[in-house]
């Protein structure tokens, strides 16, 4: 054998084999799910019209004609019918998603920003700065979650800041604590101790070391609550807790519709199917960053 040969021949036998980055398993696992990869489309397109309301809603969401109010799909081009002050169904829940999406994402991710920090300071000093952070949150967990938001949001008083921070509480208790959890799972490992070892400051320990390990399962719950909380904003909004006529919103949407659900079904009925839409999308997400940012579940799948 040639000398040239058997060096190519050494250098492939030692050669590292590749790593593929925690991205591209992270996405290989998650495409596995067929039902989570078709909901990521779905919500797409809705994000996509949301976003290009003011280009691919057919009608001005608040202008009425009276003339022919509570009228069925199809009339006069209005394909979804008409509301009870005349104005299109089809342009109003095409506009309502650019209210009830954020409504339901925005809380969630301030809520998992606030959790995280507050579980890191918890999780790594523990002791009485442990103790008091999480007893603190336990008092939340005291009060039912809808009582307690429709209690802020009353206070608050209505309107768009009132049911966000309302939401953002609601969900600070259940986030914090996995978050806490998770945090003082990590806490206790090797990589934590070497870190200390070596003169890493605190800081440098919460947020380098344990976040980036904890955050996932934070996230995948997090995921999970998002298809809830367009239910749970909607249902605000329902109430007359949330955002005001005329404001183009779904779950508003569904409570001027309930006056005329006698005559005019469509005008509640087709916002409330946004809303289970919606919903359905991001929990079937959930449940696909679920088994593609857990181990665990992967290896039992």
């Amino acid at each position: 054998m040639a000398a040239g040969e058997r060096s190519v021949i050494d250098a492939t036998r030692f050669a590292r084999p590749r790593v593929d980055s925690w991205w591209v398993v992270t996405f290989r696992a998650y495409r596995k799910d067929r039902f989570a990869v078709i909901a990521a489309v779905v919500l797409l397109v809705i994000i996509v019209l949301v976003a290009a309301a003011p280009i691919v809603s057919p009608f001005d969401p608040y202008e009425a004609d009276p003339s022919i109010r509570i009228m069925g799909l199809g009339t006069q081009g209005h394909w979804l019918g008409l509301d009870g002050q005349g104005r299109d169904v089809l342009s109003r829940v095409i506009w309502g998603g650019r209210v009830s999406l954020p409504l339901a994402v925005a809380p969630v991710m301030i809520a998992m920003v606030l959790s995280m920090s507050l579980a890191l300071v918890a999780g790594y000093y523990g002791g009485i700065i442990g103790n008091v952070l999480m007893r603190v949150i336990d008092v939340l967990f005291a009060f039912p979650t809808v009582v307690l938001a429709i209690v802020i949001a009353a206070f608050l008083g209505n309107g768009y800041a009132s049911v966000l921070v309302a939401v953002t509480i609601v969900l600070l208790a259940p986030m914090t604590r996995v978050a806490y959890i998770a945090v003082r799972e990590q806490t206790g490992q090797d990589f934590v101790d070497a870190a200390r070892a070596v003169g890493a400051s605190p800081f440098r320990i919460m947020f380098v070391h344990l976040a980036p390990n904890s955050f996932p399962s934070v996230l995948v719950y997090s995921s999970t609550l998002v298809g809830l909380m367009v239910v749970f904003v909607a249902g605000l909004s329902f109430l007359g807790l949330g955002l005001q006529p005329p404001t183009a919103d779904w779950g508003l949407m569904v409570s001027e519709g309930r006056q005329v659900l006698g005559v005019a079904p469509h005008v509640a009925t087709v916002p409330g199917i946004a809303i289970g839409i919606a919903a359905l999308c991001f929990n079937l997400i959930g449940d696909g960053l679920r088994y593609a940012l857990d181990p665990r579940v992967r290896n039992i799948a």
